[in-house]
């Protein structure tokens, strides 16, 4: 039976690339990884061509936010773009800190990473955040100038706008930390409590590592 099922599983992946109509990256992943965790295949309408997303996302908890992030000779913070999900409640039951998500880069916001959100769907929370001038930090930075009668003064969409010393600054491991710290504060600064860092790249461990030595040299380790 469980080599029937696998054989299933495989068939039905199969007939996602080459039946469906035309799916975004992120919708193959999540349909991908659906079909390979589920205890059976479901029908393929369902799945594939149908909903974009696995069973359990429906039910997950999530909030998302704009945190300022600080820039070297500006006197405006920036608006960052951080998302959390995952249940705080379940989460604080079970004992466990959440995921801090640190894309690579410079330059990458997050989404590529977001098969780590089904993480989320055990009790630790999982938190992502664009980078300045990255996915939605810049979607909410335009639309904020666009829709809003009077939008904040100092808000840029485009890192040609910065100088060159703020642009290093922002593509350096100290500029991704210090958005990585401001991201876990968003949700976690009240709580007093830290979290497990997950990066990717070269550019992504560096970071991650200078968030981690900031972290132990501050007054309140977290």
């Amino acid at each position: 039976r469980a080599f029937t099922q696998m054989i299933r599983r495989f068939a039905a992946l199969w007939g996602l690339l080459w039946t469906c109509e035309a799916v975004s990256r992120r919708q193959l992943l999540v349909r991908t990884a659906g079909v390979l965790s589920s205890g059976s295949v479901v029908p393929r309408s369902w799945a594939f061509c149908g909903s974009p997303y696995p069973r359990w996302a429906y039910f997950l908890d999530w909030e998302e936010t704009l945190t300022p992030v600080q820039l070297p000779g500006l006197e405006q913070p920036q608006a960052m773009y951080v998302r959390c999900l995952g249940s705080k409640k379940e989460e604080r039951k079970a004992k466990l800190n959440p995921a801090l998500i640190i894309p690579g880069g410079p330059g990458l916001p997050h989404d590529y990473l977001e098969t780590f959100e089904g993480v989320a769907n055990s009790p630790r929370r999982v938190i992502d955040f664009d980078p300045l001038f990255t996915g939605k930090s810049a979607d909410y930075a335009q639309m904020m100038l666009k829709e809003s009668s009077k939008p904040p003064a100092g808000i840029l969409t485009d890192v040609a706008d910065l100088t060159s010393e703020q642009r290093s600054y922002l593509q350096s491991s100290a500029g991704q930390a210090a958005q990585a710290s401001s991201a876990g504060k968003a949700f976690l600064q009240k709580e007093n409590k830290g979290a497990h860092v997950i990066t990717h790249g070269a550019f992504g461990a560096a970071a991650g590592l200078k968030l981690l030595l900031e972290t132990l040299q501050s007054p309140e380790g977290q």
